[in-house]
């Protein structure tokens, strides 16, 4: 299985290019070999840039929008390419704030016919994940806008979601309690 899972991931990042997808260079199929080579990125991901330099409003709009449209493209594709795990760790950032979506290990292909449903419905992190993948159910693109939202909150607060929740009781809190994070009342508005 982690075989086939690693050439699924190979298969989908092959097929990407755009300016917000961290570009595949190769890989190695040969196990226990295996390995993935993408452009590199220096700043490294968005969670550690959020917790060690200061960004202003502008920058953080621009590296929302820049993640956003990687998102889109993954959305637009066809067939739609569903990530699955959306989270500040995978957003990379170059040297001038360009980002780039990374880690398509839990990435998959949607048929216009089914949602993205497996046995391991639970895909992702939990502090990101929405309310229908903790309850173990079937999800589309949207549960990947609801991961980006929280993406959100994160560069709003500057703080680690759900941090201070066990993340074994989150399905209970978010997915069926309906507990979201709040926004803070300094949050500008339209953010």
């Amino acid at each position: 299985p982690q075989i086939k899972e690693f050439r699924a991931e190979v298969d989908i990042m092959s097929r990407m290019r755009h300016v917000n997808i961290v570009q595949f260079v190769g890989a190695c199929t040969k196990a226990p070999n295996l390995a993935i080579v993408t452009e590199y990125l220096p700043k490294m991901s968005l969670y550690d840039v959020l917790r060690t330099e200061p960004l202003d409003w502008t920058r953080k709009l621009s590296v929302a929008s820049q993640a956003a449209a990687g998102i889109l493209y993954l959305h637009h594709r066809k067939p739609p390419v569903v990530h699955r795990d959306i989270k500040s760790d995978n957003f990379l950032i170059d040297l001038n704030y360009n980002v780039k979506v990374c880690d398509f290990g839990l990435a998959r292909f949607r048929t216009n016919a089914t949602h993205v449903a497996t046995s391991h419905n639970r895909a992702g992190t939990p502090g990101w994940m929405a309310p229908e993948v903790l309850r173990g159910e079937k999800f589309d693109e949207s549960s990947d806008l609801y991961s980006f939202g929280v993406v959100l909150w994160e560069m709003l607060t500057l703080e680690q979601p759900w941090r201070d929740v066990d993340p074994m009781q989150l399905p209970g809190i978010v997915g069926f309690q309906g507990r979201r994070l709040r926004l803070p009342p300094t949050a500008p508005p339209g953010w």
